[in-house]
């Protein structure tokens, strides 16, 4: 009977015992599965977040001179806290959409008015790069102080400004009158001239990633000291960079300069049987063969 006694007691300990680490166990999971709730929460209105900020053109961050500009629905403000000079960018227009990093996904691009409140109003072309649904503003390239912008437009890849501005020497109070197309490419984020290099060389003929054919005719504006006995040397490459012509570009006007010189010339190819991208070089001539005074304008074409 003592026994018997004995193994009733230790039973209903046991089973005490199972029910407590059953109700441990359930507590520990409830415990588990709201932490994670929380943490899913969060996540989900932080992303929340990130996507308000950057769902658009007009709401994304652009950097402008090395300041990132954070707009709002097209607008951004604030007041420097030495001069309480106030700074004021705002979207001139409205964001134009087409692809321009190769992805065959509608990007942005967008004309920024920058007023410091001084005497200028500076004009500048930018990108903005979708990804998965998220607008990543690009670095913005400078088109001109007081200028009269006109449009802004996606073709071929590549960014289009169009706008008024001044001839060389006339005075900020001249009413802009001179037709400028501004031609910007995208490569890794970044906003980049694509038919200019470093204030030297501007190409206007071809185009950046327009077609061509045989006879090819370009032409441009190219500082004095691009040129060597008043030429400088052009290539037309394939895909894979083989040389398939070379020529020579030609000074239209006196090369013994610091200021831009015209230039032309004509480029005769046969067109490659593979692959339908290429590139049109524009290389400084170099006579001393020295690498540091080496200097190429690339632009991309399409066959």
């Amino acid at each position: 009977m003592r026994k018997v006694l004995i193994i009733a007691v230790l039973v209903i300990i046991l089973t005490f015992l199972l029910y407590y680490l059953s109700n441990l166990k359930q507590n520990n999971n409830q415990a588990n599965l709201k932490q994670n709730q929380n943490e899913i929460l969060e996540n989900t209105n932080e992303n929340a977040i990130v996507k308000a900020e950057f769902s658009d053109a007009l709401n994304t961050t652009y950097l402008i001179a090395g300041q990132e500009i954070k707009l709002v629905n097209g607008y951004y403000e604030t007041i420097d806290p030495e001069s309480k000079a106030k700074l004021i960018v705002r979207v001139f227009g409205e964001p134009v959409t087409g692809d321009i990093n190769y992805d065959e996904i509608a990007d942005a691009t967008i004309i920024l008015s920058y007023d410091s409140g001084g005497s200028g109003i500076f004009y500048y072309a930018a990108g903005a790069i979708n990804n998965n649904g998220l607008y990543y503003g690009t670095n913005a390239i400078l088109l001109g102080d007081r200028i009269t912008p006109q449009n802004i437009k996606i073709e071929n890849k590549i960014i289009i400004a169009n706008y008024a501005d001044r001839l060389p020497g006339e005075p900020m109070t001249t009413e802009p009158s001179v037709g400028v197309s501004r031609y910007l490419k995208h490569e890794n984020y970044e906003l980049l001239d694509a038919n200019r290099r470093d204030d030297l060389i501007i190409v206007d003929m071809p185009i950046a990633n327009s077609q061509i054919s045989s006879p090819l005719t370009f032409s441009g504006r190219a500082r004095g000291n691009w040129f060597f006995e008043a030429s400088f040397p052009v290539s037309l490459v394939n895909w894979d960079g083989l040389i398939i012509a070379e020529g020579i570009a030609t000074a239209q006007g006196d090369w013994m300069t610091e200021d831009y010189v015209p230039f032309s010339g004509t480029l005769t190819f046969d067109k490659p049987s593979y692959g339908d991208r290429g590139a049109i070089i524009f290389q400084k001539d170099n006579p001393s063969g020295l690498s540091q005074y080496d200097n190429a304008l690339e632009i991309s074409i399409r066959y």
